[in-house]
């Protein structure tokens, strides 16, 4: 009777053994191309889904524009496009041309955002905007056109495709730890799935010596105000394509002290009313307000309005599509003497919670009502002392 209990408990115990085991013992490394394409595919799924929650693509998008900043952040316009003679020290991506100086002060959209990350010789760029300006949403799209331009290189040439990867620069200590080694920390932090074993580390810095990642960092204004122009020093000996995304004020402080060298600026401009009215007229999933109508026509008719000027960001834009309804009241946006576009901005901003905590027909009200929402919102900016991003790892604390 023992031993036939003992015998398959031995059994089973020799099985979980000889299991941990192997998962104990470093797998051989994956080849980089492999690695690369299963990045790909991971990076690809996270922003896809991101820009669909964000409504970024569907039903409509926000027009994405941008201009040639003359604020000098990478140095003379030589250091941004080299020497045309010369062999860049990024070559264009396959199926891309080398970016000139003509390009760049031509300006553009999204596509010619993606032509300047492609084919910009010193492999760095930045992106400049004011907050609400759409920055994130543009790294967003960036990161998935650039994505979608290497699953459509073949297979031979698919390797010198990097596979670009979306980050914030929030907790970067840029003075005590490399850009090589924290991307080489973010990498293992963000996919588990794909470095989350033993090896993973080794796997995630042979991607990154070999070039096969590009760095889409957000938000350097996030950093203290001292560690900027380390950042910037970082970023300029990094060995990989890299895009910085950040408000201009903050850009422009950093680069007194330190150049991102050979990275043109690129300002993110305004949308124009005649822009807002299309996206607002194309953007509606439901019927909108009676005053819909004399909205689109005040943004067509009135450029240079205080309203006009209010909703001439994707954020403003995004307020007004999510948070009027039909049966919602226009009167008071319309009628406003609105003082300045921030005013307008506050205004739209408080309409989101009692949007989001009132219940919609056919759907199961919120598990909170809005005064609780007000409550452990207003604590958790207390907790955050000023500071404009929360870190899951800090909400236990």
């Amino acid at each position: 009777m023992v031993a036939s209990i003992a015998g398959p408990l031995v059994e089973g115990l020799f099985r979980v053994l000889a299991w941990m085991v192997r998962a104990r013992r470093p797998r051989a490394p994956r080849p980089v191309d492999t690695l690369a394409d299963l990045l790909a595919k991971e990076v690809f799924l996270q922003w896809d889904h991101e820009a669909t929650e964000r409504m970024l693509v569907n039903p409509a998008p926000i027009p994405v524009r941008w201009s040639l900043s003359e604020l000098t952040v990478g140095g003379p316009m030589e250091a941004v496009v080299g020497d045309p003679e010369a062999s860049a020290e990024f070559p264009p991506l396959p199926g891309q041309r080398r970016v000139t100086e003509a390009d760049l002060r031509a300006g553009g959209g999204r596509r010619e955002l993606f032509a300047v990350y492609a084919g910009i010789a010193s492999g760095r760029v930045v992106v400049l905007g004011a907050p609400g300006a759409g920055k994130t949403g543009s790294a967003v799209l960036l990161v998935l056109d650039a994505l979608k331009h290497r699953d459509g290189v073949e297979d031979t040439r698919r390797a010198r495709v990097p596979v670009p990867v979306l980050l914030t620069a929030y907790g970067w200590d840029p003075v005590n730890c490399s850009v090589r080694d924290w991307l080489v920390d973010q990498l293992i932090e963000s996919y588990p799935r794909l470095f989350g074993h033993r090896g993973g580390r080794t796997e995630a810095e042979a991607l990154v010596d070999d070039r096969a990642v590009a760095l889409v960092l957000d938000g350097l204004d996030e950093m203290d105000d001292a560690r900027r122009p380390a950042a910037l020093g970082a970023l300029r000996d990094a060995r990989f394509r890299v895009v910085v995304l950040t408000r201009g004020t903050e850009m422009v402080q950093a680069a007194d002290v330190e150049w991102l060298t050979g990275a043109p600026a690129l300002q993110l401009r305004e949308v124009t009313g005649p822009e807002g009215a299309e996206y607002l007229h194309r953007a509606r999933t439901g019927p909108p307000p009676e005053e819909w109508p004399t909205l689109l026509t005040h943004l067509r008719e009135c450029p240079d309005s205080v309203l006009t000027r209010g909703l001439s960001t994707p954020l403003a834009l995004t307020l007004i599509r999510d948070t009027y309804r039909r049966g919602d009241d226009l009167s008071e946006l319309l009628t406003t003497d609105w003082s300045t576009p921030e005013d307008l901005e506050r205004y739209l901003i408080a309409r989101v919670l009692p949007v989001a905590y009132t219940r919609r027909p056919g759907r199961p009200a919120p598990p909170y009502g809005k005064t609780q929402a007000e409550q452990v919102l207003a604590f958790l900016a207390r907790q955050m002392g000023g500071a404009r991003n929360l870190a899951w790892w800090q909400i236990p604390q």
